[in-house]
């Protein structure tokens, strides 16, 4: 019995040894996993700050882009608005024009090149 107990304690202690280096790998196989994971953790944390940093500027050049199209919109205002008072200052003159005749007692007509001449009443 002798014998066969040292092969016992043997087999025992071999497998004792292969545990150990089952266990030895599988801590450095956690140890690699949780590098991997913190290191992930902190690319996802840089791609969300590059991300917030990307809206931003895209929000800024979104409302850049919205005050460009309201500035060019009053600016189309603007010229339409002088646009409207030179025709009438226009139409203002041109009825000034037409009293003023009539008050005169000459006569207004426009010749086909649409200048409005001034024709003397022929009496």
């Amino acid at each position: 019995e002798a014998g066969g107990s040292a092969r016992e304690v043997a087999a025992l202690e071999l497998e004792l040894s292969v545990v150990r280096a089952e266990l030895a790998s599988s801590r450095e196989t956690e140890r690699i996993a949780a590098s991997q994971a913190a290191e992930l953790a902190a690319r996802a944390q840089l791609d969300e700050k590059e991300n917030a940093a990307l809206r931003a500027a895209t929000l800024q050049l979104q409302a850049a882009s919205d005050e460009g199209v309201e500035l060019g919109a009053m600016q189309w205002e603007v010229i339409t608005a002088k646009r409207e008072a030179g025709e009438a200052q226009q139409r203002e003159a041109a009825g000034r024009g037409r009293l003023s005749l009539s008050l005169s007692g000459g006569q207004a007509g426009r010749c086909s090149d649409g200048v409005t001449r001034r024709h003397a009443k022929t009496t």
